[in-house]
């Protein structure tokens, strides 16, 4: 699961109008009792304080911002011991049983962090080890066979036990799954794009417009997966090609163009678009971040030019500080109030030509020469388990990052899987590392697709199209069942695909095809 950094319900005297309590501090009775724009979170049991970690004390209520939205209807909830006397609802521990549990519903028993099904994982309420109470999977035998491409549909060649719908085409209003389309027609040239779940359950897919006006544009799901809203929530930004989901529910947004940008933009649309210019400029492509569990944040961009060296973004120690303990992360990115934040590029200390180990530099000519001679044309950037995955399209080439170790390696990516360069990169995390797969849009080209890497360096097809263009757009709804991708020219169409068996694409599947590797 991930590591708990929300602050701890604690107190236990009374909250008043003359002495209010902060953050995640009890026992409120009103909004009142909270000091500045906090308000009372009522419980009568242990119920998750979003924004707060822990169970504090049972029937207590603390004071939370309401703004957070770490929290969502079908979150992990640490409840108390579920029995057979005092069942547990959907998605709250600890069950032993499927007893425990009310209804219909079964005990999904962990021995670590594994997404439980139907649920959201994180936050305060996900405790390693424990198990949760959840709906049965509606799912029969296992039918997705990786890289059997026998499925013709839409214009997709997918592989065996796949389907797929488009939900949105350049220049036609989106329709609605429950009546009506969207007043808007959609975007251009779709991009980069994220998913970001919604109190209701649902979730949102924001999707980049790489296009002169550009912007982001961002599609509503309800919590049944149906199409409800389109808009656009980004319109200060041009060529808005990658980007990267920040953990406190912000799109950074990134402008391929020379003195291009990267964006801060809200998902929801409510808050106004901001340039972050501490990370500096370029023709800047993809961002992820690595948080670890103690130390500061860094945040990494990627340049698709011959040179373009990876960067990393180090914030300022006081913006840190402050927003850890405010648990407002907005101001991350801007604030540089001691002067310590700081921008550097990636060095590689090389021992064979094809590994070695990194550091960081502000040498900025030393680290373009090695992004031209290892990297070059570097676009998508995921990081997971503390590994960074950047892919290079020209040379065809998968640079990873030890972020702990300070060591480096290069992989190919030049497989059969592939007919032109590979471009942006997602993870699905597994129940543990052997499972993880690692999945890649394509730059261009004729029957350009999407393709994973499994954690032994196989490479596969999952879908190929007939459009003679780029795939892009690569997200998954928050429990894996529905994969998002986009092909972004002629006409420009953005798709979701599903799995018929009803697993997740993280899920338990039959023999895959592999590629084979030329080189």
């Amino acid at each position: 699961a991930p590591q708990q950094t929300e602050p701890v319900l604690y107190g236990t005297g009374d909250c008043s109008p003359t002495s209010q309590c902060r953050l995640c501090e009890g026992d409120c009775d009103r909004d009142g009792d909270c000091t500045g724009n906090l308000v009372c979170f009522m419980r009568t049991d242990f119920e998750s304080v979003p924004g707060c970690s822990g169970g504090g004390i049972n029937g207590k209520d603390y004071c939370y911002d309401s703004s957070f939205s770490n929290i969502f209807a079908n979150s992990l909830q640490a409840n108390a011991d579920c029995t057979i006397s005092q069942p547990c609802d959907r998605c709250q521990c600890d069950c032993t049983q499927d007893a425990d549990c009310k209804g219909n519903l079964v005990c999904f028993r962990r021995t670590s962090g594994e997404p439980v099904p139907g649920c959201v994982s994180g936050g305060g309420g996900d405790i390693e080890q424990a198990n949760y109470c959840h709906e049965p999977l509606e799912v029969g035998p296992v039918s997705f066979i990786p890289g059997d491409l026998t499925v013709n549909e839409n214009g997709l060649l997918l592989s065996t036990g796949l389907t797929a719908r488009i939900i949105a085409r350049y220049g036609d209003p989106v329709t609605y799954d429950t009546g009506g389309q969207s007043a808007i027609p959609f975007h251009k040239d779709p991009d980069a794009a994220a998913v970001f779940e919604t109190t209701d359950g649902g979730w949102i897919y924001v999707s980049n417009s790489e296009d002169v006006p550009g912007g982001v544009g961002a599609i509503r799901f309800n919590s049944n997966g149906e199409v409800i809203d389109y808009r656009m929530v980004a319109t200060n930004s041009t060529d808005n090609c990658g980007g990267g989901k920040m953990w406190w529910n912000i799109w950074l947004t990134c402008e391929e163009k020379i003195g291009g940008y990267v964006h801060e933009v809200d998902p929801w649309g409510i808050k106004p678009e901001r340039i972050v210019p501490l990370m500096g400029s370029g023709r800047l492509e993809s961002a992820a971040y690595y948080r670890p569990t103690q130390g500061t944040p860094t945040f990494y961009v990627t340049e698709d030019i011959e040179d373009g060296a990876l960067r990393r973004f180090t914030p300022d120690g006081l913006a840190v500080a402050t927003a850890n303990m405010r648990n407002d992360f907005s101001d991350l990115l801007h604030s540089n109030a001691t002067g310590t934040a700081t921008l550097e590029f990636l060095k590689l200390n090389s021992q064979t030509s094809n590994s070695g180990t990194f550091s960081w530099t502000q040498d900025l000519s030393a680290a373009k020469e090695d992004a031209r001679q290892y990297y070059s044309f570097s676009e998508g950037i995921d990081i997971a388990r503390g590994v960074i995955y950047v892919t290079a399209k020209k040379p065809k080439k998968l640079l990873i990052l030890d972020i702990e170790r300070g060591t480096w390696e290069l992989t190919s990516t030049e497989s059969g899987a592939f007919n032109k360069q590979p471009d942006q990169v997602r993870f699905i995390l597994g129940d543990n590392a052997q499972e993880d797969v690692l999945f890649f849009c394509e730059d261009g080209g004729e029957n350009s697709g999407v393709h994973g890497r499994d954690a032994q360096g196989n490479f596969y097809n999952v879908l190929n199209g007939k459009y003679d263009t780029e795939t892009s757009g690569l997200a998954f709804s928050p429990d894996n069942t529905r994969m998002y991708v986009s092909y972004q020219e002629n006409p420009g169409l953005v798709f979701e695909v599903k799995r018929r068996d009803g697993y997740p694409f993280a899920g338990t599947r039959l023999d895959i095809k592999y590629s084979r590797v030329k080189s």
